[in-house]
């Protein structure tokens, strides 16, 4: 018996099954395989320089919601009013998305703890828009709401964000509304569906 953990092969890693020889300069990926080994050599050399490819099938894209026109949304144009010398800089729209992504680990590594604190107000635990109105309207979005509200409810979120606009019940100028955008699309859990990047 030995201590030294490199002589111990872990019983969950697969054996080689073929010996392939590592693939050298002299390697031709063009030539023909004459043996097996090159053949082998050959896929493992393409493998390595093989482009990922995704694949999205649109047959199982989740269906829209049929109370939002998204035509609609195009339309809505926003004109930049500011003197030029009061527009934001570079260096201040980088702070902006570093802030944003310091946000994101923040709320990712209070997930991983998987230990919420005790005593946390109530929040709506249902999706419905008018339940979620009156509550995002007159709370802030605040850490001890964001942490309870499940990736389900943040996606129906977005969505009720897209129909209280349409409806006029929240302007881009309200304070309170741009918020919620903010502190909901911070929370989204990574990567998110296909058609949550359709209503964003």
């Amino acid at each position: 018996k030995t201590n030294n953990v490199e002589d111990r092969a872990p019983d969950s890693l697969q054996q080689v099954a073929l010996a392939v020889p590592p693939i050298d300069a002299n390697f031709d990926p063009d030539a023909p395989p004459e043996s097996g080994e090159q053949y082998l050599q050959q896929v493992i050399w393409q493998r390595q320089r093989r482009v990922p490819e995704v694949a999205y099938n649109h047959q199982d894209r989740p269906p829209d919601r049929g109370d939002i026109k998204w035509a609609t949304l195009g339309n809505d144009g926003i004109e930049n009013t500011a003197p030029v010398d009061l527009l934001p800089t570079k260096e201040w729209c980088e702070i902006q998305c570093e802030t944003f992504r310091c946000l994101q680990k923040r709320i990712a590594s209070i997930r991983q703890t998987n230990s919420l604190p005790v005593n946390l107000p109530i929040i709506p635990n249902v999706g419905c828009a008018s339940v979620w109105y009156p509550f995002c309207s007159t709370n802030e979005p605040q850490l001890k709401y964001m942490i309870q509200i499940t990736q389900a409810q943040l996606e129906d979120l977005l969505h009720n964000f897209v129909q209280w606009h349409q409806e006029g019940k929240a302007e881009m100028h309200d304070l309170w509304f741009m918020q919620w955008i903010y502190g909901t699309l911070a929370c989204l859990h990574q990567p998110i569906e296909p058609n949550i990047h359709y209503c964003l």
